[in-house]
């Protein structure tokens, strides 16, 4: 294919107009050392775009170095020395949250599947399939007033308790202190629905990302020792450092404490374990008689069933997957990867025959409709999918 057909597939894939077909002929050219030129041109023009990568102060050498082992960890079964070294980088937001958001550009359909045509039953004709997430959130104040804020205006919401909630943009909601306030502080609760996620950035600035079907709640203004918030679902938080005062996050028996800190909190009541992910500082996590030092790249999990409280190292990216708007697996079963599609599509699932040992690997985009997931997941000749509604049918590939 020459020159110009690459371009062409390239910048369709930019544009996400793309069928899974011309996905899959895209990343073999891809992968073909006749394109490494143009390929490498065409890459290192979107990094010369600031908008393209949504972030500000970051070294485009160093991004497009981290989507290369992001994009050959996704290309082949085994992780070459330079992936690993990658990984092992110690972790900086300015550049690695743009670095994952552009990675999807490449590796976005990639889940590791036959090279065959395949014919997706997951959605018949005439059938909507069920369409991505966004911005959806309810606002519950301390008076009991509640405020739908996908579609408030953006501007001041409230005063209260000496701050001001602003929204500022769709998807970003603002407390901010107002010194001329007087009262007492109350309790407020920001919750995202399924198929909804939001942020928020907390009185004191510390800014936190809420993943779907997911729960804050925070005071008006922080008071006391520490400041102290609750959390169910998934959350990402980027905190404001205060040596005096430790924020803390409270997550059923779960404890997590912190000074100064980028971390990931998974606390979902579906899953088996509550997991603590720590990106840069130190955060402490105690649940009944457990106590753990965390180190960045470790991710605390306390057993749902047990309680008992475990550490390992993970692919820190990975575990913030959501956060950049992306779905990334490696060896996930089948379960986990469904609870995900549940939660963000709001679709409802169910099971049919032997699932157990069903483990699939890719990343793909969370702006995706449901239908081009599935249809690449039963690819992998593991997997079928039927929709019923608002249902999805899971059972082994026959």
């Amino acid at each position: 294919m020459s020159r110009t057909n690459f371009e062409e597939l390239f910048n369709k894939f930019l544009g996400e107009k793309m069928t899974a077909e011309e996905i899959d002929r895209l990343r073999n050219l891809y992968d073909d050392e006749n394109n490494f030129a143009v390929r490498d041109e065409m890459l290192k023009a979107v990094f010369a775009n600031k908008a393209s990568a949504e972030t500000k102060g970051y070294d485009p050498e160093e991004i497009f170095q981290e989507l290369l082992a992001r994009v050959e960890e996704h290309g082949v079964e085994n992780e070459t020395s330079a992936s690993v070294v990658m990984r092992q980088r110690r972790f900086r937001t300015s550049y690695a949250a743009a670095a994952v958001l552009l990675a999807v550009l490449v590796a976005g359909a990639c889940f590791f599947v036959n090279n065959r045509k395949h014919t997706s039953p997951a959605t018949a004709p005439g059938i909507a399939s069920p369409k991505p997430g966004g911005n959806k959130a309810v606002l519950t104040l301390a008076d009991g007033s509640i405020i739908a804020l996908d579609s408030a205006q953006n501007g001041e919401l409230s005063r209260q308790g000496g701050v001001r909630v602003v929204k500022i943009d769709s998807g970003l909601l603002s407390c901010k202190a107002n010194l001329t306030g007087k009262g007492a502080a109350g309790y407020n609760t920001i919750t995202t629905p399924r198929g909804g996620q939001y942020q928020i950035i907390l009185p004191d600035g510390t800014h936190a990302w809420l993943n779907s079907a997911s729960s804050l709640t925070f005071p008006s203004a922080f008071e006391g020792k520490e400041r102290k918030v609750t959390l169910t679902g998934e959350g990402y938080f980027e905190v404001t450092e205060n040596a005096g005062r430790p924020f803390v996050v409270v997550a059923g028996e779960v404890q997590t404490t912190v000074i100064g800190t980028h971390f990931d909190m998974n606390a979902y009541n579906d899953e088996n374990s509550i997991n603590t992910t720590l990106l840069e500082g130190a955060v402490i996590v105690s649940a009944g008689n457990g106590r753990q030092l965390l180190k960045p790249g470790q991710q605390a999990l306390v057993d749902n069933s047990t309680r008992s409280l475990s550490l390992q190292q993970v692919d820190v990216l990975r575990v913030i997957a959501w956060k950049n708007g992306l779905f990334d697996f490696k060896g996930a079963d089948v379960f986990t990867i469904m609870r995900q599609l549940a939660r963000w599509y709001d679709v409802q699932i169910a099971y049919q025959g032997d699932l157990s040992d069903v483990k699939l690997s890719g990343m793909i985009s969370r702006r995706a409709d449901v239908a081009q997931i599935l249809h690449l997941m039963e690819a992998t000749d593991r997997v079928r999918f039927f929709m019923q509604g608002n249902k999805i049918i899971v059972s082994p590939y026959k």
